[in-house]
């Protein structure tokens, strides 16, 4: 971006007239883990996405495709590409902002999948002394049962913080006082 400074004339005082400036970020998120595009769609209460070849109102397009609620064609996940074909036709058949949460609830899930991948994860318990839901960071690489003291950020009792990490990989975790 090449931003020009803006001259201040003299006989303005810099608070009284500020120059117009835009800052316009455009984020692209590439769909290319089928494993996080189901995860999304189980979190949205979705369909399972099925791959096949569709046919979009002018096109033809073979991929994982996903249903979205009140879209007339679903969306097509060239995984291979990281690209998604859809038509909704300037939300005329399917609102943007479904799309929108289905690409948060993607880029939430993969990340998740990132976390586990490298063995880091958070879990939450709630202290017994001041009843506040603390998030504590996993190190699940330490094994499935594991078993520390930590103070309570909140209160600063200590607690014995008991971790199980389950057969799907998710931490739970369960703390009492030391």
């Amino acid at each position: 971006m090449n931003v020009k400074p803006q001259p201040i004339p003299r006989h303005h005082h810099p608070l009284q007239e500020t120059p117009a400036s835009s800052h316009i970020v455009e984020i692209k998120t590439e769909i290319r883990d089928e494993q996080a595009v189901r995860a999304a769609c189980t979190r949205l209460q979705l369909t399972a996405p099925e791959h096949k070849t569709v046919r979009l109102f002018n096109a033809t397009a073979k991929g994982l495709c996903v249903q979205l609620p009140g879209w007339q064609y679903p969306v097509v996940a060239n995984l291979q590409a990281g690209q998604l074909q859809y038509d909704n036709y300037n939300g005329h058949w399917g609102e943007q902002s479904r799309l929108n949460q289905f690409l948060q609830a993607y880029a939430v899930e993969k990340a998740r999948i990132e976390a586990r991948k490298s063995a880091h994860q958070e879990a939450v318990y709630i202290c017994d002394s001041c009843g506040e839901e603390i998030v504590v960071p996993v190190d699940i690489s330490a094994g499935a049962h594991q078993d520390y003291v930590e103070d309570c950020p909140v209160c600063c009792h200590p607690m014995t913080l008991h971790v199980e990490i389950g057969d799907d990989g998710e931490a739970h975790v369960e703390g009492e006082h030391e």
